[in-house]
């Protein structure tokens, strides 16, 4: 349940607020940071699963899927947060622009 807080609420609110101090899309960074969290949980949930279910049929450990479920989990949401942490630096390390650029004007030139 936390995770879903820090997924909807926290990590968007963070990203929004250092994107457009930057004059970058909320939306665009709320989401790549979102979706490096969920990726990042995804992928190395998945391994530690894989490692576990290989050793188990090597060496017959572990056997207990209950507890197999949380040692996945764990290494899973902290890589997540180390994901969506690595996005947030990343975009910290754009700079900070203190005035809208201007928008190009555009000229009417027909050729004649």
């Amino acid at each position: 349940m936390l995770e879903l807080a820090f997924l909807f609420y926290f990590l968007p609110k963070r990203m929004t607020r250092l994107a457009r101090e930057r004059h970058r899309s909320a939306l665009a960074w709320s989401l790549a940071a979102s979706g490096a969290w969920v990726g990042a949980e995804i992928l190395v949930g998945g391994a530690v699963m894989l490692v576990a279910f290989i050793t188990s049929e090597l060496w017959g450990w572990p056997k207990d899927t209950e507890s197999l479920t949380v040692v996945a989990y764990l290494p899973g949401l902290a890589s997540g947060l180390v994901a969506a942490e690595a996005v947030r630096r990343y975009l910290l390390s754009r700079p900070v622009l203190t005035e809208h650029p201007e928008p190009q004007k555009l000229t009417n030139q027909r050729a004649r």
